[in-house]
């Protein structure tokens, strides 16, 4: 008789297989979105931000420094209050909305790329606002989940310079030409490159 993995396998259609370890993987990375407030204590807001960002699959670039860092282990070892984040990458990695909190006194942050993250909805831009002080560079790509709606928070966003929005799925024709006039006024001094791809 086997054990593990291979008896789930071998008893399951190709589908249920899949099925199951999709299953797996989204519980596995909804721990790692999972916010931990004793930690944000202990190491505060950038570092435990970085963690998030590094164990969904996202990259991130620190202030005064020229490359994102790529792997969680390439993170600082120590004087975490001496590293602020300010890029963020967040292609094709796993971040979900329980995670967006890990944003909150993130104070550096001057840009975004949200690109074909399969997790993401309209919730999580909703955070967006909590870095409006410094963010100036915002793209959301190729994410299914996002809609008309979901973009709304984005007119709070007072400081941005330059807004890119494409390809989203569930982003209805009828509703992009009234979102663009509503950006557009609200973020008067932002370019604005939207539907373009």
């Amino acid at each position: 008789m086997q054990l593990g993995l291979p008896c789930i396998t071998n008893k399951c259609t190709p589908l249920q297989t899949r099925l199951f370890f999709d299953r797996f993987i989204q519980r596995l990375d909804a721990g790692y979105n999972t916010f931990d407030i004793d930690r944000h204590k202990l190491v505060g807001p950038d570092r435990n931000c970085a963690e998030w960002l590094m164990k969904c699959g996202a990259s991130i670039k620190f202030q005064g420094h020229d490359n994102h860092i790529l792997e969680y282990n390439a993170l600082p070892s120590s004087n975490f209050d001496k590293y602020k984040i300010e890029e963020i990458d967040m292609t094709d990695s796993t971040v979900m909305l329980k995670g967006f909190p890990h944003l909150h006194n993130c104070k550096h942050v001057k840009k975004i790329v949200i690109h074909n993250c399969k997790y993401l909805c309209d919730s999580c831009i909703a955070y967006l606002p909590e870095i409006k002080s410094t963010l100036e560079h915002l793209q959301i790509s190729s994410c299914r989940y996002i809609t008309s709606e979901g973009l709304i928070p984005i007119t709070e966003l007072v400081n941005l310079k330059k807004l890119i929005i494409y390809d989203l799925p569930n982003l209805e024709e009828k509703h992009k030409k009234p979102l663009l006039d509503l950006l557009k006024d609200a973020l008067p001094k932002c370019d604005t490159e939207l539907f373009k791809q």
